[in-house]
């Protein structure tokens, strides 16, 4: 398992406090893991503005369409393993796609 520099890390608080300090954005959190295990958790921020409460470890956010990276990469890591074929119908996955309809065929 690779090892993680605790002090290049922390630069990630840094930076997020940044945004925060230039008020690009009012919040945030960063968690990275690697093979199951938490490496790092930093958060930054308020997650409500109006009444000053700080960003929490629990704090729900919206991430509005960053779903779709997230979503394609893990999908890449499946590819990659030979778990998950791109030709593959999605009715494979999700069976509730076999009977969807296109105005194309």
């Amino acid at each position: 398992m690779a090892r993680f520099d605790i002090a290049r890390l922390d630069r990630i608080s840094d930076w997020m406090q940044g945004y925060v300090d230039r008020k690009q954005y009012p919040g945030c959190s960063v968690l990275i893991a690697q093979g199951g295990t938490e490496v790092y958790y930093a958060q930054a921020g308020a997650r409500d503005v109006a009444s000053g409460l700080p960003w929490q470890r629990d704090t729900v956010a919206r991430i509005f369409s960053m779903t779709k990276p997230v979503t394609s990469l893990a999908l890449m890591l499946l590819v990659e393993r030979g778990q998950v074929h791109l030709d593959a119908p999605v009715s494979d996955f999700i069976p509730e796609f076999a009977d969807a309809t296109c105005l194309v065929p």
